[in-house]
């Protein structure tokens, strides 16, 4: 059998473990963070009830194709010429270990006291 005569399968059982009635298979690359970025901002809205427009998605480095991925850049020349820019991202620059810590601590100390949902 080949991946084609499965595929049917695959869906059923990927959308009995999910509990979701729909399977969207994406592509690798940007397409897979956007894909990404969009699925955990409707999880935060409509399960864990952030207020809407309020997510924030905690990010590293890139530098991306898409205006959402060029957003959380941390290099300008990624940037230069294409805003309005996406918000909604909390940049982590890549490798500052210690600014990740503190963003998490504050996630943590949030979420102990009930300001997040």
């Amino acid at each position: 059998m080949d991946a084609y005569t499965q595929l049917g399968r695959f869906y059923e059982k990927l959308s009995e473990i999910s509990g979701l009635p729909k399977v969207l298979l994406m592509n690798s690359g940007a397409e897979a963070v956007e894909t990404a970025i969009k699925a955990i901002r409707k999880w935060a809205y409509k399960v864990k009830g952030v207020l809407e427009n309020q997510a924030e998605i905690i990010v590293c480095s890139s530098n991306g194709r898409t205006i959402s991925l060029i957003s959380f850049s941390t290099e300008e020349q990624y940037q230069d010429g294409f805003g309005l820019l996406t918000s909604g991202f909390k940049v982590i620059p890549f490798g500052d270990a210690e600014a990740l810590c503190v963003v998490l601590h504050f996630l943590l100390v949030s979420l102990r006291f009930g300001k997040c949902a």
